[in-house]
């Protein structure tokens, strides 16, 4: 690129100030709306109903419902790095440990 070549960029490469591209995403502000909007009308009540709701889906059998519980509370099996009875032991350790807290 010469020297008199509008390049939008400054000598390390960021953009400047007025370029269009560096205008981000033109649909965030409309996604963090709904994202506000949803935040708005859950309750943590709400949130504790649909996680006892998947809990008994998973004590019943419902595999996808077991695999998703289990994912949510210890991670992906890919993501962990552990085989599954390490996230099965995992888990009956979180499990006591809020079973002590709790006093159930």
């Amino acid at each position: 690129m010469t020297a008199s070549t509008p390049t939008n960029h400054d000598n390390k490469g960021r953009f400047t100030a007025g370029n269009k591209a560096a205008q981000g995403n033109p649909y965030s502000r409309k996604a963090a709306a709904y994202r506000q909007a949803l935040y708005s009308c859950v309750t943590a009540k709400d949130i504790k109903d649909v996680i006892n709701e998947l809990k008994d889906q998973a004590k019943a059998g419902n595999l996808k419902a077991i695999a998703l519980f289990l994912d949510r509370l210890l991670g992906t099996a890919q993501n962990s790095g552990l085989d599954l009875l390490e996230r099965l032991e995992q888990a009956e350790q979180i499990i006591t440990e809020n079973i002590d807290r709790d006093g159930e």
